[in-house]
């Protein structure tokens, strides 16, 4: 199973403790550094590695593609870039293999954003906020990490 955009993990983890062999790809290194730590130490079949989705060059290796919680379609720099991610699923796939994507509603969107939320880590705090651009239907994600010790400063959100 290959997991694209995985975050920290999450889905993949739950899939490997489940049984399943599990590849996980995203860009942030703190993301893969924590999901590489909790395969090692809960012993599970799964690797975590940092890297851009879009230049992944697996070739009929899965038999399952994740794209959860959007999984990058949508954020990236304009449509041709999205379009990348699905030529990469398609080459990724075996024969018969399967794409999940998760991807949001529209009208969820319009009625639940926008919203901020803050995560507690191990590390810090996190400040995410969701805005919809009901013209443009694009929901905009902006993160703000802190750090536990350092000194807080005001985000600058649009």
């Amino acid at each position: 199973m290959l997991d694209l955009a995985c975050g920290f993990g999450r889905h993949s983890l739950e899939f490997a403790r489940r049984g399943y062999d599990v590849t996980g790809i995203d860009i942030t290194p703190a993301y893969i550094d924590y999901a590489n730590e909790q395969a090692k130490k809960e012993n599970l079949n799964a690797k975590f590695i940092c890297q851009d989705i879009r230049t992944i060059t697996f070739d009929k290796e899965f038999d399952v593609v994740l794209n959860m919680a959007d999984g990058a379609i949508g954020y990236l720099e304009d449509d041709g870039e999205n379009h990348k991610i699905f030529s990469v699923i398609a080459k990724a796939l075996k024969n018969g293999g399967k794409h999940f994507m998760d991807i949001m509603n529209g009208s969820y969107a319009q009625t639940h954003f926008p919203c901020k939320l803050w995560d507690a880590g191990e590390k810090g705090l996190t400040l995410s906020a969701f805005e919809w651009e009901k013209d443009r239907k694009t929901l905009i994600y902006g993160q703000v990490d802190y750090m536990y010790g350092e000194a807080l400063y005001k985000p600058e959100m649009k």
